[in-house]
């Protein structure tokens, strides 16, 4: 590429209107990640936290690895 930029092969927008229930999920990157109050260790629970932005937050740091969940390859996730 010019300039040494780097290709995105594509992108998503995941927009949250309230805060998500207990058990709800989202899949990304073929990755589903269950929303909990309580984390039980399993693999790829996300705290819901106090309301919609902290769940939101919580899954960027799930999708971004900073909570321990499995590599996604160069998947990465930003709050807007």
């Amino acid at each position: 590429m010019a300039g040494g930029a780097a290709a995105v092969a594509a992108s998503s927008l995941l927009t949250f209107s309230g805060q998500p229930a207990v058990d709800d999920t989202v899949t990304v990157g073929g990755v589903t990640y269950t929303f909990k109050t309580t984390l039980t260790g399993a693999a790829n629970e996300v705290a819901r936290g106090a309301n919609a932005a902290a769940a939101r937050d919580n899954l960027v740091a799930a999708i971004n690895l900073t909570t321990g969940t499995k590599a996604l390859g160069t998947l990465t996730a930003s709050a807007n």
